[in-house]
């Protein structure tokens, strides 16, 4: 019975042996392979009395090594939790400290960014995955052990289970929060099983596909590569490091890798249109397309679709809380400039949409906010209780019954074939390249910078990655702060993706009659450069 995704991996190692499991720069690991380094990365973590329900972090690039150390981790009984290397030191920290890691299996080149780091933190070893021994540069340097790929290697696979239950938390991934911090969301193995035993079976992947894994793992598109992939003992192929952000490279390697079923953002796709020589390429083995975390601007989907008719595609919809909770199939090319939909409930969950004072909307054409109840609902936020209680919440009246129920703050309607339209957003919260980023959490980045007196960051639309980040700011009177220094300040602490495209320095922010930052001003039209 598969209940754990643990399971997924356990039943391809027995059925499928020696079926490649996943491919990176360096070669493939069967499934025999990849379970045994997860089974003996499971038993050294449980050597070194990690319990249940304990996190541990992945702080590595993109390898079959990493997803060895996510199944290990949930093998041993723990929860994983997948850092992005490419964010400033200080909020790998945070989120280290946040989430009370007790492990973190990582590489040489990133350990070293951990020293004097983790002093303090509850943080018991570092699991080296790429080192046979300690290097000089880090011996010595931590209050704990390190742990060695040698010394891995040398444990006996795990031979029993850990006593997890479908409901014990999977995996936390992080996204950026309003407060300045980025928030914890916590996954559940059923949680994440629905989506995953749903979109096998919608998009109907087998064991001769090739799966791309194209979004990082702290990222939940992931979700899909990796699940997907070993529910139907398919192949995931990594994507190389040096294509994943060159249009021209990623369009020849989709071809030369026989990739058959892709899933990114459509921001990657729109790049690769413009950019990537994709009338290169008839892509004949590529038969499955999808694409979320964004719209897609619908002129660059039809051409695509164009090219490819072939192929199906799918758009799915979901914030990180419910993973994937609506989908649609597109049917054919789309004509005009309407964006597709978000289709209707998907991975056993259902959907409600919500007015101002909490009634149900059924009449088309009538925005309320999308409300998810079902088996994708994330546990709640880490040590987040007043965020948490915010967004999960019972609504009796809505769904008569004492589920919790997910608030997305995203706004929809319901159009006239019975399919959401996706409308936008309620708060600060928007969408670039994929990512969901929370636009207070950069200002509060602004803020913390002392010539800073005020600022106001909004989004742009932009057809190509979503939306284009604009900080307008008001300097301290006899300040002489100007972008560069601005970017370098942000960049110690927000990751590369929440970087403002556009900075704009302002003699006073734009007021409504309420008083309040005209945002809609700031957006609307490029404000003159004090």
């Amino acid at each position: 019975m598969i209940n754990l995704l643990t399971n997924l991996l356990e039943d391809a190692a027995r059925i499928r042996p020696d079926h490649p499991a996943v491919e990176d720069a360096r070669g493939s690991l069967s499934y025999g392979e990849l379970a045994d380094r997860a089974g003996r990365l499971a038993a050294q973590l449980k050597k070194s009395n990690i319990q249940q329900s304990d996190r541990v972090g992945v702080m590595m690039p993109k390898s079959s090594d990493a997803v060895a150390s996510l199944y290990g981790i949930m093998a041993s009984g723990a929860a994983y939790v997948p850092l992005d290397i490419g964010a400033p030191t200080p909020r790998l920290a945070y989120m280290i400290r946040n989430c009370g890691m007790k492990s973190v299996c990582t590489c040489m080149q990133q350990a070293k960014r951990l020293i004097g780091q983790l002093d303090g933190s509850g943080v018991q070893q570092l699991v080296l995955m790429d080192a046979d021994e300690v290097p000089e540069s880090l011996a010595g340097n931590f209050e704990f052990p390190v742990i060695t790929r040698a010394e891995v290697m040398d444990c006996s696979p795990l031979d029993h289970p850990a006593s997890v239950g479908p409901d014990d938390l999977a995996y936390i991934l992080y996204t950026s929060g309003s407060t300045g911090q980025p928030k914890g969301v916590m996954i559940s193995h059923r949680n994440a099983l629905a989506f995953v035993d749903w979109s096998c079976d919608e998009v109907q992947v087998g064991p001769n596909d090739r799966l791309s894994s194209h979004a990082p793992f702290h990222f939940d598109l992931s979700i899909f590569d990796l699940y997907v992939a070993s529910r139907s003992q398919a192949t995931l192929v990594l994507v190389p490091d040096g294509a994943s952000m060159f249009p021209p490279s990623l369009a020849q390697w989709i071809d030369s890798a026989g990739i058959t079923v892709w899933y990114s953002v459509p921001s990657i796709l729109i790049q690769m249109w413009e950019r990537g020589r994709v009338d290169r390429f008839n892509y004949p083995k590529l038969r499955k397309i999808i694409f979320a975390g964004e719209v897609f601007a619908t002129k660059y989907l039809r051409s695509w679709m164009e090219k490819l008719p072939h192929a199906d595609w799918f758009n799915f919809y979901g914030p990180t809380e419910t993973n994937v909770c609506t989908a649609y199939r597109v049917p054919a090319p789309p004509s005009g400039d309407a964006p597709v939909s978000i289709g209707t409930g998907s991975s056993g969950d259902t959907i409600y949409l919500r007015n101002n004072v909490g009634v149900a909307i059924t009449d088309i054409n009538t925005e309320g906010e999308i409300v998810v109840d079902g088996p994708t609902v994330a546990l709640g936020y880490w040590a987040d209780e007043q965020q948490t209680a915010a967004r999960f919440v019972v609504d009796e009246k809505l769904t008569g019954s004492t589920r919790t129920l997910y608030c997305t703050g995203d706004v929809a309607i319901w159009n006239d074939s019975g399919n959401l339209t996706f409308k936008g957003r309620r708060d600060h919260m928007i969408k670039s390249r994929g990512y969901r980023i929370e636009l207070g959490e950069i200002e509060s980045a602004a803020y913390s910078h002392d010539q800073v007196n005020e600022v106001c960051v909004v989004a742009v639309p932009d057809d190509q990655i979503g939306n284009r980040i604009r900080a307008c700011v008001v300097r301290h009177k006899g300040t002489s702060l100007d972008r560069n220094e601005l970017e370098r300040h942000l960049a110690k602490r927000i990751p590369g993706y929440m970087l403002p495209q556009e900075v704009f320095f302002l003699e006073q922010l734009p007021k409504t009659s309420t008083g309040k930052i005209d945002r809609v001003s700031l957006e609307n039209q490029e404000p003159s450069i004090a």
